[in-house]
C-alpha cells in the first residue's frame, strides 16, 4: 500500500522535480527549504495560528519527497545528503511538535502538553531504533514499523487545519509508543 502511494505522489511531482533539475536546483536546497518552512509552521502554531501553521506545515513536509527524488533525477544522490534529510526531518517533526506542547502549556493544558511531548519522544525513539538497528546489521524490513514519518506528519496537520489537535495528539502519542514497542520487539528477535 505504501509503495503504490509513493509510486503515484513520485509520479504527480515529476513535473516539479524535472523543472527543479532543470534549474540546477539541489536536493540538499530542498530540504533545507522544507525544513525552514516547518519552523515557520511552528512559530505560527505556537503563536496560536493553528490553520495557518498546519497549512504550511504540510506544505513544507512535502519537500521530503520532493528532494528525494529531485537527487535521483540530477544523480547527485550521497549519503550525506541521505543523512541531512533525515536529520531535518526529526529537526522539523520535533519543533513542530515541540511548539503544540509549548501551546498546550500556555493555555494551561498540561496533560496535553504532556501528550505532545511523549508523542514527540515516542516518534524521534522510532526513528532512531532504525537507525541504531540498521547500524548493527538488521535490515530495514525488520525494523518498519506502523506508524512513520508520513502517518506521523498526517496525523499533526489533520489535526491543526481540521480543529481536532487534541485528539490528534493523543492518537500520535499512543500510535508512536505502540510503534516504539513494535519496532523493539522487531528488532529484538533480528538481533537474537
Amino acid at each position: 500500500m505504501r509503495s503504490q502511494i509513493k509510486q503515484r505522489v513520485e509520479r504527480s511531482i515529476a513535473p516539479l522535480v524535472h523543472a527543479l533539475a532543470s534549474m540546477g536546483v539541489s536536493a540538499d536546497a530542498v530540504s533545507f527549504a522544507g525544513l525552514f518552512g516547518a519552523l515557520f509552521a511552528a512559530g505560527l502554531v505556537a503563536s496560536g495560528a493553528t490553520v495557518a501553521g498546519g497549512a504550511l506545515f504540510l506544505v513544507a513536509s512535502c519537500t521530503d519527497f520532493v528532494d528525494g527524488a529531485l537527487a535521483r533525477a540530477s544523480r547527485r544522490e550521497s549519503k550525506y545528503g541521505a543523512f541531512l534529510d533525515s536529520t531535518l526531518d526529526r529537526v522539523a517533526e520535533g519543533a513542530m511538535l515541540a511548539a503544540i506542547a509549548l501551546a498546550y502549556g500556555m493555555a494551561d493544558a498540561h496533560v496535553l502538553s504532556l501528550v505532545a511531548m511523549l508523542a514527540l519522544i515516542g516518534g524521534q525513539l522510532i526513528s532512531y531504533m532504525r537507525a541504531r538497528a540498521e547500524g548493527l546489521g538488521v535490515t530495514a524490513s525488520a525494523a518498519v514499523g506502523f506508524i512513520t514519518r508520513v502517518e506521523r506528519v498526517a496525523l499533526i496537520a489533520a489535526g491543526l487545519l481540521l480543529g481536532v489537535l487534541d485528539y490528534a495528539v493523543w492518537v500520535l502519542m499512543t500510535l508512536s509508543w505502540l510503534g516504539v514497542g513494535q519496532r523493539f520487539m522487531a528488532i529484538r528477535a533480528a538481533l537474537r
